[in-house]
């Protein structure tokens, strides 16, 4: 009979060098269908493995889903930890590129994360964008945004300032987040 481990964790980190997955599994099956997924989800990056066999799941949760769940969202970081504590679930990191991000963030703060995870925190900063650029143009009778922004706030107030200049224009918002 393995020990009882609380709290239950899983940690993975991405780096330049690879991945490291450090924590438990409840069971070798379990362990074995952790790497799997690992290996499928980033399948050219070195894979350290350093997870142990232990008792102390919670109740209610599905471990080799959850940590799925952790190691896809880890592969779409450049570099970044994912930590699994019991049933809180937090990510760090940098996005490997703009619809990694986005994903990303969609995907961790969705209403219900597999595995009976709930989301703790979430920091993922996008990718660097070069060339920023962002545009205002008129095209006949529409007002055309397009390119990044730095938050939402911003880009609300770009469509509020363009339809105040160019009142019954159709404005075509085409900004992103950056």
């Amino acid at each position: 009979m393995p020990p009882t481990v609380s709290p239950y964790v899983m940690g993975i980190t991405r780096t330049p060098q690879g991945i490291s997955i450090e924590g438990l599994a409840p069971s070798a099956e379990a362990r074995t269908a952790i790497l799997n997924a690992a290996r499928a989800a980033l399948p050219t990056i070195p894979l350290t493995d350093r997870i142990r066999i232990a008792a102390g799941l919670p109740q209610g949760m599905d471990w080799v889903a959850a940590s799925s769940f952790a190691i896809t969202q880890t592969a779409r970081l450049r570099q970044g930890t994912v930590r699994i504590e019991n049933q809180n679930f937090a990510i760090n990191g940098d996005a490997a590129d703009r619809p990694g991000w986005s994903t990303a963030n969609q995907d961790v703060r969705a209403p219900q994360l597999p595995g009976g995870l709930r989301l703790a925190s979430a920091n993922i900063r996008p990718p660097a964008i070069s060339p920023y650029v962002w545009t205002a143009e008129r095209n006949g009778a529409a007002i055309v945004l397009e390119g990044y922004v730095p938050n939402d706030e911003i880009k609300v107030a770009n469509v509020a300032a363009a339809r105040a200049a160019f009142p019954g224009a159709t404005i075509a918002d085409r900004q992103e987040l950056a």
